[in-house]
Formats: structure tokens, C-alpha cells, sequence
């Protein structure tokens, strides 16, 4: 926060000394500087400046919701959650209707761990929109909240949704991979049944995701290391075989000797 402050300082400084100046010398008005400042910034991708700009328009307009809107895109997008969240529901307060922005308060709310609210927001937008997606999401915050059952529950309506969506699931490298939501539904079911020693279950869960998205990582690695494991118990019974026969063949031997001694006195 102390860089963001000293960066707004800068740029506050170079606008102000570095304003243009018209014929009469009066400094063209620095709400317009900062709106151009902050189109071009967009245009760029550079989010930084864009705060910036955004910051200084708000101070000559703190009613714009368009601003306050955009400030608060970045801010979740950013990973500034408590101050995109505020922001958010200032123009959610104003603009109830407004779906995009509240699914980002949603999220931002569950990285927060403010699961109730998460949740809430997430029923809102699966009853005023209708996207299935946000079943999901609701069954997501469930299993945050160890409400297993529940989100079974979120998760089956999901796969029997005739409607279909994507979600961001994480991959092995860091970075994100766009899935099947049913493949997610499928995955997520799979990992429960094996929490639960339900082993066929858990395989037949994982099949079903995988046949929807051959490419979804997560379940991808899952089904490597269960046919890793197999591998590694299927080798284990071999070797206990083997010991077992060696061991049978031994007392067998002990036991012919054992046998021929008392045939012959001994």
C-alpha cells in the first residue's frame, strides 16, 4: 500500500507541474488529463496506472458508479479483495442487477473466507440469471465449509442440469485451465468416495469426468496416481506371493525330511 501511495504521489506531481497550459495560461482541467490518462492505460493492459487515474477521478466525482465500478474490477482482479469488495457493493447497492461485478464479489468473498456471503450471493445470481455455473460455485463454497453433503447435493443437480458451463480449476504449473463444469461436478464426487474408502465409486466418478474432458489436469494426475498405486499393490501382492510359496515350499521340504528320519530310526 506504502508504493501505490508514493506511485499516486509521483503521478500527482507530474500532472499537476506538467499540465498543459492554454493560450491564457490557465492548466487544462486535470479530471480530463486523468480520464485520457486512464483510457490510454486501459488500452495498454496496465492496470496500475488505471487505479491511478480511476483514484483521482473519483476524488472530483465520488458518485460515479462507472468509475467506482471499473475501480472495483481491478481491485478483485488484482488481488485487492477488501477494497474491490467495498467498492462493489457501493454499485451493487445502487445497481442491484449488475451480475458480472457481483460474481467477482462472490469470489473475492470466498477467497476471504466470508463463506455466508459467498454463498448468498452466489444463490442470488443462480436465481436472478439461471447459469448452472453458479450451482457449481455454491457447491464450491460448501466443501469450504466441510458441508459435504450439501454440496453432493449442489454437485448432482449440477450434472442433471440439461445446461452446461466452464470454471477456472487450477493446473500442476500454477496457472489456470478452463474445464467442464459436469467434469468438475464428476471430480469433485470422485474425491469424496475416495475420502470415504468408496474405491469403485471414486473410479467410476473420475471415468465419467475424464470422458467429458479428456483434458482436465486435476483428474488426469488423479488417474495416474491411482494406476500408479495399483501398479505398486499389484507388485506387492506378487512379491508376498512369491514369499509365501518359498516359505510353503520350505516347510514342505522340512517336512519330507522330518518324515524320512523316522522311516529310518533316526
Amino acid at each position: 500500500m506504502k508504493k501505490l501511495v508514493v506511485l499516486c504521489t509521483v503521478i500527482y506531481g507530474l500532472t499537476a507541474c506538467n499540465a498543459p497550459s492554454t493560450g491564457n495560461g490557465a492548466s487544462v482541467d486535470l479530471t480530463e488529463t486523468n480520464k485520457r490518462l486512464y483510457e490510454r492505460a486501459v488500452k495498454m493492459g496496465d492496470d496500475r496506472t488505471a487505479m491511478v487515474a480511476l483514484n483521482y477521478l473519483l476524488l472530483n466525482d465520488t458518485n460515479n458508479y462507472e468509475y467506482t465500478d471499473s475501480l472495483a474490477r481491478i481491485y478483485l482482479t488484482t488481488g485487492n479483495l477488501n477494497a474491490g469488495i467495498d467498492l462493489g457493493l457501493k454499485v451493487m447497492d445502487k445497481y442491484p442487477d449488475n451480475h458480472k461485478l457481483l460474481e467477482l464479489v462472490a469470489v473475492a468473498q470466498g477467497y476471504n473466507r466470508d463463506y455466508i456471503k459467498s454463498y448468498k450471493n452466489f444463490k442470488k445470481l443462480h436465481e436472478e440469471v439461471g447459469d448452472v455455473t453458479y450451482l457449481f460455485m455454491m457447491a464450491q463454497v460448501l466443501v469450504e465449509q466441510q458441508n459435504y453433503n450439501g454440496a453432493i447435493e449442489k454437485l448432482d443437480l449440477v450434472i442433471a442440469d440439461t445446461a452446461t458451463g466452464r470454471f477456472d480449476a487450477p493446473t500442476s504449473s500454477g496457472g489456470m485451465q478452463e474445464v467442464d463444469i459436469k467434469a468438475g461436478a464428476y471430480f469433485f464426487k470422485a474425491q469424496y468416495a475416495f475420502s470415504q474408502n468408496k474405491q469403485q465409486q471414486g473410479v467410476d466418478f473420475l471415468r465419467k469426468a475424464l470422458d467429458i474432458d479428456p483434458t482436465y489436469e486435476a483428474a488426469i494426475v488423479m488417474a495416474q496416481n491411482l494406476e500408479s498405486m495399483a501398479q505398486q499393490q499389484a507388485a506387492y501382492n506378487q512379491q508376498m506371493q512369491r514369499q509365501s510359496a518359498q516359505q510353503s515350499a520350505a516347510k514342505t521340504e522340512a517336512q519330507k525330511y522330518e518324515e524320512w528320519k523316522r522311516k529310518n530310526g533316526q
